[in-house]
């Protein structure tokens, strides 16, 4: 992963324009603030990264919104804070990636790889998670209004402090996984 970065000093405000370079995928943005600030990468809505390889890529901030990220390999990757609206994960790895306070309402997470995926105060609401793996995720605080997770396996997932409120969990598995009230799911 090699980075390009342009930084242009306006005083106290630094407009920052960047390409990262993630196996072969060019990734341009911009960020605009403190000289001290990191850049991040914007990508455009609608993005084709179907298959994508972007393990442990640093996408904090990122704008992913409605993007088509089917089969892709996202292991480790830190999405903080990122848009992924509406956005296609069909079948992707995102093992052990952070997704804290990520925006996901609309997401298509089928059979998604999510263990051990850090996805505290996510907002979640009419997701689909069927069938995905969020073994040992942690959930706490997310928002998880409609969504649905159809034989979702939330083994020792924690959900302390998530909204379920009329989220689809038939045939879930909640072996070991701390619920919204602390308690834990025999």
């Amino acid at each position: 992963m090699g980075t390009l970065t342009s930084p242009v000093d306006h005083g106290r405000l630094v407009l920052c324009i960047t390409e990262q370079i993630v196996n072969g995928l060019s990734l341009w943005g911009y960020r605009q603030g403190m000289s001290m600030d990191p850049c991040f990468y914007k990508i455009e809505p609608f993005a084709h990264l179907m298959y994508a390889s972007l393990d442990n890529a640093n996408l904090r901030g990122a704008n992913l919104r409605l993007a088509n990220l089917t089969d892709a390999k996202l292991s480790g990757a830190d999405l903080t804070g990122a848009t992924l609206r509406g956005a296609n994960l069909e079948r992707a790895d995102l093992s052990g990636a952070n997704l804290t306070d990520a925006t996901l309402k609309y997401a298509h997470l089928k059979d998604a790889k999510l263990s051990g995926a850090k996805l505290s105060g996510a907002k979640l609401s009419f997701a689909s998670l069927e069938n995905a793996n969020l073994t040992d995720a942690k959930l706490s605080r997310a928002v998880l209004i409609y969504a649905d997770l159809r034989g979702a396996n939330l083994e020792r997932a924690d959900l302390r402090g998530a909204t379920l409120e009329r989220a689809d969990l038939t045939g879930a598995d909640l072996t070991g996984a701390r619920m919204p009230d602390g308690t834990i799911h025999d």
